[in-house]
């Protein structure tokens, strides 16, 4: 099956950064009831978007984070990358507080 890979890059420290995923984890747990599993840096976010489940694949590295999804096909694919980085880019960014980051 064809994968989205996308590499965000950021300033934070790696815990600072590992928090923040898990709080994006949290955000879709309580938004959109997806199963969230973290093993160290590594985490799996499986939800279920329009009827197609979903396994979406992070690793939180020293200054980028790894985003691995199913290809959503043709017509979703530019949208689907767009959405992951930008909601990724939102998490990771230092001005925010962690606090501040929505959690559901």
């Amino acid at each position: 099956m064809a994968r989205i890979e996308l590499e965000i890059e950021h300033t934070l420290s790696p815990a600072s950064a590992h928090a923040r995923m898990q709080a994006l984890g949290e955000y879709y747990q309580h938004r959109h009831g997806a199963h969230v599993v973290w093993a160290e840096t590594n985490g799996e976010i499986e939800v279920k978007y329009i009827g197609i489940k979903l396994v979406v694949r992070v690793r939180v590295e020293p200054r980028r984070v790894h985003c691995e999804a199913p290809d959503p096909g043709f017509l979703l694919r530019k949208r689907g990358a767009e959405y992951l980085r930008r909601k990724i880019g939102r998490y990771l960014d230092p001005s925010v507080a962690i606090e501040a980051l929505p959690r559901g």
